[in-house]
């Protein structure tokens, strides 16, 4: 990934070089069609906004209640990053050890330790939130802890993300 600037660089540099050394017609239907290409890529990305990206928190309400319901204000909130700070926010929970960030991507690159973490939870009044498709659920360690350590409470379905699974942690 860290190659992308230069990516990104190089093909700007070549493209102005070509454009440079075309002449008349060719130069104008050469711009034509990188504005094209530009203007296609931008309008599929502004689809896949409106459709997927900027969709309602469909389930966030019901999940609100089910942590205000089955939960006290000193308990900490876990897991999966895409639903645990919005939640954390919307239930006035606070999050366990700050763990906000919980991407895959953070334990595979070794910026943290998966068993440390979750060896940091025992012990303290946990509910952990998992997605049953991805996110931290994905790793087997995770699983193992969840069924070693915790208690499913229940599971809600949300057609866009998955099922959310929460887990209630000692």
């Amino acid at each position: 990934m860290i190659a992308m600037p230069f990516l990104a660089i190089t093909a700007g540099s070549s493209i102005v070089n070509v454009l440079k050394n075309l002449r008349g017609k060719w130069k104008f239907i050469a711009s034509a069609a990188l504005l094209a290409v530009f203007a296609w890529n931008l309008s599929s990305d502004v689809m896949f906004l409106e459709k997927i990206g900027f969709t309602r928190f469909e389930r966030g309400p019901d999940l609100r209640e089910f942590i205000l319901a089955n939960s006290d204000s000193g308990t900490l909130l876990f897991g999966d990053n895409s639903a645990v700070p919005l939640l954390a926010l919307m239930t006035d929970r606070k999050i366990a050890f700050d763990y906000a960030d919980t991407n895959e991507q953070v334990f595979l690159s070794g910026l943290a330790d998966l068993d440390n973490v979750l060896d940091s939870l025992k012990g303290n009044d946990i509910l952990f939130i998992a997605r049953s498709t991805q996110g931290i659920s994905s790793f087997r360690e995770t699983r193992d802890f969840l069924n070693t350590n915790c208690g499913l409470l229940g599971s809600f379905h949300d057609k866009t993300e998955g099922d959310y699974l929460f887990y209630k942690c000692r």
